[in-house]
């Protein structure tokens, strides 16, 4: 990924395009990389998943998936890369 974006991005780290992550919303990776979106079948897959909730999960899978959701929203991805955090994200 580090090569990739070195290639993408310009001497300050910004993108010369739109970049989207297929498949990249995990917020420990994303929020290091400069993406302008990215999609996940996280919530769909995994709002099916009572067990996923413990004692206190929410009573339809629309509103777990939901919650999935929301939670990845939270986090916003990098404007720029900086090259510094490909190592921590190897870690």
């Amino acid at each position: 990924m580090g090569a990739a974006m070195d290639a993408i991005c310009d001497d300050q780290g910004r993108p010369m395009c739109k970049l989207h992550g297929l498949r990249m919303l995990d917020p420990a990776i994303f929020q290091h990389l400069p993406f302008a979106s990215a999609d996940s079948t996280n919530a769909a897959v995994n709002g099916g998943s009572i067990g996923r909730f413990g004692m206190y999960a929410p009573p339809t899978a629309g509103q777990r998936a939901n919650v999935i959701a929301d939670r990845i929203e939270a986090h916003n991805s990098s404007p720029i890369w900086y090259r510094e955090t490909q190592v921590e994200m190897t870690l």
